[in-house]
Protein backbone atom coordinates (compact mmCIF):
# COMPACT_ATOMS: atom_id res chain seq x y z
CA UNK A 1 0.00 0.00 0.00
CA UNK A 2 1.47 3.52 -0.77
CA UNK A 3 1.53 6.11 1.65
CA UNK A 4 -1.08 8.25 0.35
CA UNK A 5 -0.09 10.81 3.21
CA UNK A 6 3.91 11.24 4.23
CA UNK A 7 3.48 13.39 7.50
CA UNK A 8 0.68 14.17 9.94
CA UNK A 9 1.37 16.75 12.41
CA UNK A 10 -0.82 16.97 15.37
CA UNK A 11 -1.70 19.94 17.30
CA UNK A 12 -3.05 18.22 20.44
CA UNK A 13 -4.35 20.05 23.32
CA UNK A 14 -7.80 20.33 25.41
CA UNK A 15 -11.00 22.14 24.15
CA UNK A 16 -10.18 25.77 24.53
CA UNK A 17 -6.72 25.66 24.68
CA UNK A 18 -6.00 27.49 21.57
CA UNK A 19 -5.31 25.24 19.25
CA UNK A 20 -7.40 26.80 16.58
CA UNK A 21 -5.73 30.05 17.07
CA UNK A 22 -1.76 28.45 16.99
CA UNK A 23 -3.30 26.81 13.97
CA UNK A 24 -4.23 29.94 12.17
CA UNK A 25 -0.87 31.69 13.71
CA UNK A 26 0.91 29.05 11.48
CA UNK A 27 -1.01 29.84 8.43
CA UNK A 28 0.03 32.84 8.97
CA UNK A 29 3.65 31.97 9.10
CA UNK A 30 3.16 29.71 5.80
CA UNK A 31 1.80 32.57 3.75
CA UNK A 32 4.30 35.35 5.11
CA UNK A 33 7.36 32.77 3.34
CA UNK A 34 7.29 32.71 -0.55
CA UNK A 35 8.12 29.60 -0.98
CA UNK A 36 4.83 28.62 0.46
CA UNK A 37 2.11 29.59 -2.27
CA UNK A 38 -1.40 29.43 -1.64
CA UNK A 39 -3.67 27.02 -4.21
CA UNK A 40 -7.19 26.94 -2.14
CA UNK A 41 -8.85 27.83 1.22
CA UNK A 42 -12.20 26.89 2.39
CA UNK A 43 -12.79 31.12 2.82
CA UNK A 44 -11.45 34.33 2.00
CA UNK A 45 -8.94 32.66 -0.66
CA UNK A 46 -6.52 35.27 -2.93
CA UNK A 47 -3.78 34.11 -4.59
CA UNK A 48 -1.98 37.58 -3.20
CA UNK A 49 -0.38 36.14 0.20
CA UNK A 50 -0.94 39.61 2.18
CA UNK A 51 -4.46 39.70 0.74
CA UNK A 52 -4.94 35.90 2.43
CA UNK A 53 -3.54 37.09 5.76
CA UNK A 54 -5.89 40.37 6.21
CA UNK A 55 -8.59 38.40 5.94
CA UNK A 56 -7.59 35.57 8.29
CA UNK A 57 -6.74 38.37 10.87
CA UNK A 58 -10.16 40.43 9.76
CA UNK A 59 -12.46 37.61 10.37
CA UNK A 60 -10.62 35.70 13.00
CA UNK A 61 -13.57 35.66 15.05
CA UNK A 62 -17.29 34.49 14.45
CA UNK A 63 -20.34 36.42 15.33
CA UNK A 64 -20.58 34.69 18.68
CA UNK A 65 -16.66 35.37 19.44
CA UNK A 66 -15.44 31.63 18.87
CA UNK A 67 -12.65 31.61 16.82
CA UNK A 68 -13.32 30.76 13.13
CA UNK A 69 -11.79 27.68 11.27
CA UNK A 70 -10.55 27.52 7.61
CA UNK A 71 -8.87 25.38 5.92
CA UNK A 72 -5.52 25.89 3.34
CA UNK A 73 -3.66 24.27 1.05
CA UNK A 74 -0.19 25.36 0.15
CA UNK A 75 2.14 24.23 -2.38
CA UNK A 76 5.95 24.13 -1.74
CA UNK A 77 8.09 23.21 -4.49
CA UNK A 78 6.24 19.50 -5.03
CA UNK A 79 4.88 19.62 -1.86
CA UNK A 80 1.11 19.49 -1.32
CA UNK A 81 0.32 20.68 2.12
CA UNK A 82 -2.87 21.35 4.03
CA UNK A 83 -3.23 23.03 7.29
CA UNK A 84 -6.58 23.19 8.95
CA UNK A 85 -7.90 24.83 12.01
CA UNK A 86 -10.51 22.56 12.36
CA UNK A 87 -9.92 20.10 15.40
CA UNK A 88 -13.00 18.77 17.33
CA UNK A 89 -15.37 16.21 14.32
CA UNK A 90 -12.62 13.96 12.66
CA UNK A 91 -15.46 12.95 10.09
CA UNK A 92 -17.15 15.88 10.20
CA UNK A 93 -14.56 18.46 9.42
CA UNK A 94 -10.88 17.48 9.67
CA UNK A 95 -11.00 14.07 7.54
CA UNK A 96 -13.05 15.89 4.69
CA UNK A 97 -10.49 18.79 4.88
CA UNK A 98 -7.83 15.92 4.09
CA UNK A 99 -9.94 14.25 1.80
CA UNK A 100 -10.94 17.16 -0.45
CA UNK A 101 -7.21 17.91 -0.77
CA UNK A 102 -6.07 14.78 -2.07
CA UNK A 103 -9.21 15.08 -4.61
CA UNK A 104 -8.57 18.25 -5.97
CA UNK A 105 -4.82 17.53 -5.60
CA UNK A 106 -4.14 14.12 -6.36
CA UNK A 107 -2.60 13.90 -3.18
CA UNK A 108 -1.63 15.82 0.10
CA UNK A 109 1.85 14.87 1.16
CA UNK A 110 1.31 16.93 4.77
CA UNK A 111 -1.42 17.68 6.73
CA UNK A 112 -1.82 19.61 9.66
CA UNK A 113 -4.28 19.64 12.33
CA UNK A 114 -5.75 20.06 15.31
CA UNK A 115 -6.71 17.04 17.86
CA UNK A 116 -8.03 16.61 21.36
CA UNK A 117 -4.95 15.04 24.09
CA UNK A 118 -7.05 11.95 24.50
CA UNK A 119 -7.79 11.30 20.63
CA UNK A 120 -5.59 8.33 19.08
CA UNK A 121 -4.06 10.08 15.33
CA UNK A 122 -2.40 6.29 14.34
CA UNK A 123 -5.64 4.70 14.46
CA UNK A 124 -7.58 7.79 13.58
CA UNK A 125 -5.70 8.43 10.17
CA UNK A 126 -4.93 4.53 9.82
CA UNK A 127 -6.58 4.46 6.57
CA UNK A 128 -4.10 7.40 4.78
CA UNK A 129 -0.86 4.63 5.99
CA UNK A 130 0.52 8.02 6.91
CA UNK A 131 4.71 7.16 7.02
CA UNK A 132 5.22 9.84 10.30
CA UNK A 133 3.10 11.62 12.86
CA UNK A 134 4.35 14.49 14.93
CA UNK A 135 2.39 15.68 17.66
CA UNK A 136 2.49 19.06 19.22
CA UNK A 137 1.20 19.97 22.54
CA UNK A 138 -0.77 22.59 23.14
CA UNK A 139 -1.47 23.57 26.67
CA UNK A 140 -3.49 26.86 27.45
CA UNK A 141 -1.18 29.67 29.19
CA UNK A 142 -1.81 30.03 32.52
CA UNK A 143 -2.59 33.81 32.48
CA UNK A 144 -5.13 35.19 30.37
CA UNK A 145 -2.45 38.03 28.67
CA UNK A 146 0.07 35.23 27.77
CA UNK A 147 -2.57 33.21 25.73
CA UNK A 148 -1.88 35.06 22.47
CA UNK A 149 1.96 34.39 23.03
CA UNK A 150 1.59 30.88 24.00
CA UNK A 151 -0.70 30.25 20.98
CA UNK A 152 2.30 32.14 18.47
CA UNK A 153 4.83 29.73 20.07
CA UNK A 154 2.69 26.97 19.32
CA UNK A 155 2.67 28.05 15.80
CA UNK A 156 6.20 28.94 15.94
CA UNK A 157 6.90 24.95 16.84
CA UNK A 158 4.49 23.50 14.40
CA UNK A 159 6.35 25.75 11.87
CA UNK A 160 9.72 24.13 13.00
CA UNK A 161 8.21 20.35 11.71
CA UNK A 162 6.84 21.49 9.43
CA UNK A 163 9.56 22.89 7.66
CA UNK A 164 11.92 19.56 9.32
CA UNK A 165 8.89 17.50 7.33
CA UNK A 166 8.88 19.45 4.44
CA UNK A 167 13.51 18.75 3.94
CA UNK A 168 12.64 14.78 5.11
CA UNK A 169 10.58 15.00 2.28
CA UNK A 170 12.22 16.91 -0.76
Amino acid sequence: MDNILKELIANKGKSNSGKTSSLKYLMIKCLENPKFIPKHATRYFSYDPKTMINNLKDHWLTKSGNVSDITITFQYKNIIICITSYGDSLNGDILPALDRTIKKFGKCDIFVCGRHSNNDVHSEFYVYNVEHITSVSKERANKDNLYEDENKASADEMYLKLLTAINAIA
